[in-house]
């Protein structure tokens, strides 16, 4: 037995979380540009306390998920929908016309929002990519290690390396 009022008050609800979801959209974008920034300047101490606050932010998050799942769940029950069915704008089909309106712009705002995270968390994989491979670079540069020298083999059946060839001389 769906009613319109139980139906708008459900909707209402999802609709204030899905403004915490866009808010903590918009913090993900900004944590994403900061992650970038100290990567670059190769700011630590930043870096460990933004990974802090990301990770604190996560539980928030997961709650926000499993309170916007639940809203879903009954939507699909007092729409008579399947629960894979159940999107905004098939909610907003069954909303009034100003709810309707809140609906689809809430949900232009997160797809914006999405698009703009998935281009920024490409680039952001980009940049560590990059860094990792330039440190693998300067390691083996460094260190010599993959070079293809010869091989010495001392009396007791140990190989030698050269030390006077690598700019470090490691020996475990």
């Amino acid at each position: 037995m769906r009613t319109t009022m139980n139906i708008e008050e459900k909707t209402r609800q999802l609709l204030s979380v899905l403004n915490k979801e866009e808010i903590t959209l918009e913090k993900a974008v900004k944590w994403l540009d900061q992650l970038r920034e100290f990567i670059i300047k190769r700011d630590s101490v930043s870096l460990d306390r933004l990974l802090k606050e990301i990770r604190s932010a996560s539980d928030t998050y997961a709650m926000n998920e499993y309170a916007r799942q639940n809203l879903r769940r009954e939507l699909s029950g007092m729409l008579e929908m399947d629960f894979e069915d159940v999107c905004l704008s098939a909610i907003a089909d069954y909303a009034s016309e100003d709810l309707r309106q809140e609906l689809l712009e809430t949900r232009q705002r997160l797809s914006q929002l999405g698009e703009v995270l998935k281009k920024k968390g490409r680039s952001t994989a980009m940049l560590v990519r990059e860094y990792a491979r330039l440190n693998t670079m300067m390691l083996n540069k460094l260190l010599q290690l993959g070079s293809s020298e010869t091989m010495t083999y001392n009396a007791d059946g140990r190989t030698g390396r050269s030390a006077h060839r690598a700019l470090m001389n490691y020996h475990f």
